[in-house]
């Protein structure tokens, strides 16, 4: 009913970039310029000016631009229409979500659109924390879920995942409640001093390594101690052993006993909190996702 050219020639459009409009379907721009082409092809029409600045459309495509979001607008309601009469029932997105992978955030992103998909509801669903193993084509069929909320690792892109970032979070810096520096309304490095900093080992995070090296360079009265991956159990360590840990203000609700005190360089190393999901979703999770990277 709606041909996906149509989702590439808009996208780019938007975009003003074949390259920023490839990560927004998570294909190369290669792939993605084949696709432009194919359908300049097929009309007999050029649809974009392509410099070394980047794209912009011609004046056919700018009238083609105008209709393509029409042609999308009623098929998608055509396409809900349809389930209506036929008594379809809604598709259930099941999120994967624990303490350590809070799908709070994602759900509150997904109320925002979620008017243009009744067609669409979600599930969230408990499971072990950094289960994203659940997602392998191996193991996704008896997982129960489609994707899984949470601060995205980025050993990720080697493997069989994909991520869509949602919002970038601060480092902040994890405490027991009684912790001298606990009351503090922000902390800055000098603050550090003497302190022992529980930060995750090197090659777990890009993230957090780029925190470590930035300390580790300027700071070296900074104590950093390795820490395995994050699970409950480095935070239960860290509220027994008084320490300060690395942390996000995504975890704030993981351990009661500890407190996220802001960190003065923390939005210089942001971490990026989404939903991973397979690389191959079903259809219906590839209109969710496609949903929420419209509205990101």
């Amino acid at each position: 009913m709606y041909d996906r050219h149509l989702d590439y020639f808009i996208a780019s459009a938007d975009y003003g970039t074949f390259t920023q409009a490839a990560a927004r379907f998570h294909i190369s721009p290669n792939a993605l310029i084949k696709h432009i082409d194919q359908l300049e092809h097929r009309i007999g029409v050029r649809l974009f000016e392509r410099t070394k600045r980047g794209i912009s459309l011609t004046e056919a495509g700018k009238s083609a631009y105008r209709d393509a979001l029409e042609v999308r607008r009623l098929s998608l309601e055509a396409i809900e229409r349809a389930r209506t009469i036929a008594g379809a029932r809604a598709v259930v997105i099941r999120i994967g979500a624990s303490l350590m992978c809070p799908a709070r955030a994602a759900v509150r992103a997904w109320s925002r659109v979620s008017e243009r998909h009744p067609g669409i509801r979600l599930q969230v669903v408990p499971v072990d924390d950094s289960s994203y193993e659940n997602l392998s084509p191996a193991s996704r069929a008896n997982s129960g879920v489609d994707v899984i909320a949470g601060i995205i690792p980025s050993t990720l892109w080697d493997n069989s995942c994909d991520v869509l970032p949602l919002s970038s979070e601060p480092i902040a810096l994890a405490m027991p409640v009684g912790h001298p520096l606990a009351s503090r309304p922000v902390i800055h490095n000098e603050d550090l001093f003497g302190q022992t900093v529980m930060v995750v080992q090197r090659g777990n995070s890009s993230y957090i390594d780029a925190l470590r090296d930035y300390w580790e360079k300027n700071f070296p009265q900074i104590r950093i101690e390795d820490v395995p991956p994050y699970s409950i159990s480095i935070f239960n360590r860290c509220a027994a052993e008084g320490k300060i840990m690395v942390s996000t203000p995504v975890w704030s609700d993981v351990h009661p006993a500890l407190v996220m005190v802001p960190y003065e360089r923390g939005g210089d190393f942001p971490v990026p909190y989404g939903l991973v999901f397979a690389r191959d979703p079903a259809g219906h999770v590839r209109e969710f996702l496609e949903s929420l990277a419209d509205n990101a």
